[in-house]
């Protein structure tokens, strides 16, 4: 039983395939030199992180004068 199991296991542990890159949308609001960051999104890429972030900025749901965001890469 053990000598089926382990090479099961093995199988399944080569198989999956972990992303160490994560990608982080980071809102924030701009005002008269201060900012604040308001959220943080972990996103699947650097292209959708820009994507989102200019919706945010330009035609999100309650358009605020002074949105920004910045896109981050982590490890």
């Amino acid at each position: 039983m053990k000598s089926f199991l382990l090479p099961i296991l093995d199988a399944l542990a080569l198989t999956t395939s972990v992303n160490a890159e994560s990608y982080w949308l980071i809102l924030g609001w701009s005002w008269n030199g201060y900012t604040a960051e308001l959220e943080k999104i972990e996103v699947e890429s650097m292209d959708q992180c820009r994507e989102q972030g200019e919706y945010f900025r330009t035609k999100g749901d309650g358009f605020i004068r002074g949105m920004s965001f910045k896109c981050l890469k982590g490890k």
